[in-house]
């Protein structure tokens, strides 16, 4: 093997690349919006991360030209209010604000009412002062009979 970097080369042959890059801009979108990213092993939770998002790996310049962008369009699917705080809050604040779509999974345990049991018995409002920077466009609470939108167009919670 050589010392002498490797050059990635510019890639001015790839069909995407002589797309405009607002036309590619509006297919990271499409395919962004498409995704339901979850951690939890519940199969109604959600594609497995890694698969997801393998179009951030395929290249470094369009891992370069996506940047945090991506973050603005998956649907981001949490098993409880619980898991959403604790996983949230371990994002860098940057990385947060990038998140426009939440959906909670609620457990049994769990109601509709103003406390969602979760073990500190903190409200909705309670939880999302605790992730500064936080700017959901939409939280939805799903039951197993359906979804039960509480909170739509949330600018911020800081």
């Amino acid at each position: 093997m050589s010392d002498v970097p490797v050059l990635v080369s510019d890639q001015r042959q790839s069909p995407l690349w002589r797309i405009p890059q607002e036309i590619r801009d509006l297919i990271y979108k499409s395919l962004f919006l498409s995704i339901s990213l979850s951690r939890d092993p519940d199969p109604q939770a959600g594609e497995p991360v890694s698969n997801s998002l393998a179009i951030r790996y395929v290249c470094r310049r369009v891992k370069l030209e996506i940047g945090n962008k991506w973050l603005n369009y998956p649907l981001f699917i949490f098993h409880n209010m619980e898991k959403m705080r604790s996983r949230l809050l371990m994002l860098p604040i940057d990385l947060r604000r990038e998140i426009r779509f939440v959906r909670v999974l609620l457990t049994e345990s769990m109601g509709l009412g103003p406390r969602l049991g979760i073990k500190q018995e903190k409200t909705l409002s309670e939880i999302l002062e605790q992730l500064p920077g936080l700017r959901l466009q939409r939280l939805t609470i799903v039951e197993e009979l359906g979804p039960y939108p509480l909170v739509e167009g949330v600018s911020k919670w800081s």
